[in-house]
């Protein structure tokens, strides 16, 4: 006694367009011939808000920084853009934006100092130590 085979479904290729065969139970989740043609397809049409792992754009690092993204292939932390609208203008590289309570989530104006450089922003800290 043999087994039985399914009947299969013949699907075209979302990338590639060619033809390939299915059992029909996947007819209606596969997309693609293979894994190459998938991965292809998705970085075409699975880009941003169209990706299931959007996230609004934003990103929270490991160390409590939040990246935005603000274009393709590029993004910045979110208290140099919020300093930056404040100011009126862009931030140079050197400038340092200092979290006032130290929490890298509070982006608010009111909460964020301005350094000229690394520099200035390490003599504030160590300014702040002496006091204590």
């Amino acid at each position: 006694m043999g087994t039985r085979r399914k009947k299969h479904v013949i699907l075209t290729c979302e990338y590639c367009k060619n033809k390939f065969e299915v059992i029909p139970s996947l007819k209606n989740k596969r997309r693609c011939c293979s894994k190459i043609c998938m991965g292809k397809y998705n970085s075409v049409h699975k880009i941003g808000k169209a990706n299931p792992n959007y996230s609004g754009g934003t990103t929270e690092q490991k160390i409590g920084y939040i990246l935005i993204n603000t274009g393709p292939n590029k993004r910045e932390y979110e208290h140099r853009i919020v300093m930056a609208k404040h100011l009126g203008r862009d931030l140079t590289k050197a400038e340092v934006i200092h979290h006032i309570d130290g929490n890298k989530k509070n982006n608010c104006v009111t909460n964020l100092m301005l350094f000229k450089n690394q520099s200035t922003h390490t003599k504030y800290h160590s300014d702040l130590r002496l006091l204590e």
